[in-house]
């Protein structure tokens, strides 16, 4: 069930919060959140583990039943109905002369909880208005000012801004370009010195490779004169013993 259109709810239509912190609030019993929520007057979806509900509906219900205990209590003429603890504050909240009487507190600069305790209100009803009170005075200075003033304001503050973030960039950007160029530079360098010391070691170890081969080479050499002096003894042998 929607709130009624009737009522004005202290609480925005977008405010969701779990059930305990709901009860809390409106200042009804845990149990009577529950009941709303099961008999469908109240919405509700989870999020995990807790179940939401919207503050606004249940501020309404409350006033409902707020309402109806009240309407159901004979009054004497001019009676004024007593004001249930924050349940009957939350739906007095809604009224405008109390709403007028608790801007004009805040007005005068009187603390919240000033207000609480001289209008035997609840804290949830009194803090709904102060926001309230500051969402209007925040409209009404943005509308003291012109639009064209308000425009010129806004371009001029675009202005700054880009004259700062230019400013900042001339500074920082060539001394930043500057300082990676020499990293670049340095790295080169270090890549040249690595590739030249890389060909000398290169050029020596096919030095000593060309020196080994050589020194194989001569050793091949003497082994086969040896093999023919060998054989050259042991043909002389071969004659002497005939």
């Amino acid at each position: 069930m929607q709130p009624s259109s009737s009522v004005v709810s202290p609480f925005p239509e977008d405010s969701w919060c779990s059930v305990a912190e709901a009860a809390s609030s409106v200042g009804v019993p845990l149990r009577t959140v529950h009941r709303w929520v099961k008999s469908g007057s109240v919405r509700s979806r989870a999020d995990g583990r807790k179940r939401l509900v919207p503050l606004a509906e249940v501020q309404h219900q409350a006033v409902s039943r707020s309402a109806t205990a009240t309407s159901a209590t004979p009054a004497s003429a001019g009676t004024v109905p007593a004001r249930t603890p924050v349940a009957g504050a939350v739906a007095y909240a809604s009224d405008g002369e109390l709403a007028a009487r608790v801007f004009g507190l805040l007005e005068d600069g009187k603390p919240p909880a000033d207000i609480v305790r001289e209008e035997r209100l609840a804290p949830a009803a009194v803090l709904a208005l102060a926001d309230q009170w500051t969402r209007l005075r925040a409209v009404g200075k943005l509308g003291e000012r012109p639009l064209p003033e308000q425009v010129r304001g806004v371009r001029a503050a675009v202005e700054a801004l880009e004259a700062q973030t230019r400013e900042h960039f001339e500074e920082t950007l060539p001394h930043a370009f500057a300082e990676e160029r020499n990293r670049l530079e340095r790295l080169r360098q270090e890549a040249q010195r690595a590739a030249s010391a890389l060909s000398s070691r290169v050029a020596s170890l096919e030095a000593a490779i060309a020196a080994q081969a050589q020194r194989i080479a001569s050793l091949e050499s003497t082994l086969s004169v040896m093999d023919a002096r060998i054989a050259l003894v042991g043909l002389a042998g071969g004659l002497q013993w005939r």
